[in-house]
């Protein structure tokens, strides 16, 4: 979920990752984004 920086709430995008909710915080390393689902690790980047 993508969210704006505005002072009210506004929800600018959502991604569907087809396996429910993620299990963790997104890890970012190297320009890398890490994302955890209940089924799979992803990498995001170079």
């Amino acid at each position: 979920m993508v969210l704006g920086t505005g002072d009210e709430f506004e929800v600018l995008n959502e991604v569907e990752m087809g396996e429910g909710l993620c299990r963790s915080t997104i890890s970012v390393t190297d320009g890398q984004l890490f994302i955890r689902t209940a089924e799979h690790l992803y990498c995001i980047g170079e």
